[in-house]
């Protein structure tokens, strides 16, 4: 999320991210176990460009690893930003990849031919609701599916972009009300709504990025629940 065109003019060649003591959640061990063994993944989209490309890549990853899973872009109806993805980029996206990253490209275009990778639509992710007022068919949606959260505005969105305690566990939060098989969240510091970052981590970050640890895009989130 590092690579948002909407941050950058549409000028991104590299992220100054990827360091470890980045990540000031880290649930990554609960969410590979998760995507290892989902039957129904749903990736809710974020951005265009690099972003999206490194989705595909994850996307990838996930059916490659996990025979039985079959996933399913979830995106905009329709751009707020200038970057955001929606429904006709991906083909966009596959045909660009063709003569660049063959391979890639023509697994992921097999998977959709197979049934395995499909993409949705829905006007909810251009809205201003939280994700607990989602309609029912995004709820049936997501029931049985783990769902994988991109980027900060659909991260504020599960907050209800709500200022809770920084130190709020992520597990007791989504436990309260999440229904659906599991939850991932991918995500880049950019607004000042958190979650699940203990004392002693922010104390840390705070030392090196006083004014701007919460915003600056150099901390991110690897946030992942199972019920």
């Amino acid at each position: 999320n590092q690579a948002d065109l909407s941050l950058s003019a549409g000028e991104v060649s590299s992220v100054k991210g990827g360091q470890l003591e980045n990540l000031v959640s880290d649930r990554r061990s609960c969410a590979v176990e998760l995507l290892k063994d989902a039957k129904d993944v749903i990736l809710v989209l974020d951005n265009h460009g690099l972003e999206v490309l490194c989705d595909l890549v994850l996307v990838d990853a996930i059916l490659r690893r996990n025979a039985g899973a079959t996933v399913t872009l979830h995106v905009k109806d329709a751009p707020v930003f200038v970057s955001d993805v929606t429904e006709k980029d991906v083909p966009e996206v596959l045909s660009w990849l063709q003569p660049r990253l063959p391979e890639l490209a023509e697994r992921l275009q097999q998977n959709q031919a197979e049934g395995r990778l499909k993409v949705k639509s829905h006007s909810f992710y251009t809205g201003g609701r939280a994700f607990w007022e989602l309609p029912k068919e995004l709820q049936e949606d997501y029931a049985e599916a783990v769902v994988v959260l991109k980027g900060d505005a659909n991260y504020r969105r599960l907050l209800g972009d709500l200022h809770w305690p920084y130190s709020t566990d992520f597990d007791d939060f989504a436990r309260s009300w999440w229904k659906g098989a599991g939850l991932i969240c991918l995500r880049t510091m950019k607004s000042g709504v958190a979650l699940d970052i203990s004392d002693e981590e922010q104390s840390r970050v705070k030392a090196l990025h006083p004014e701007d640890w919460l915003t600056s895009g150099t901390y991110g989130q690897v946030l992942a629940f199972k019920r």
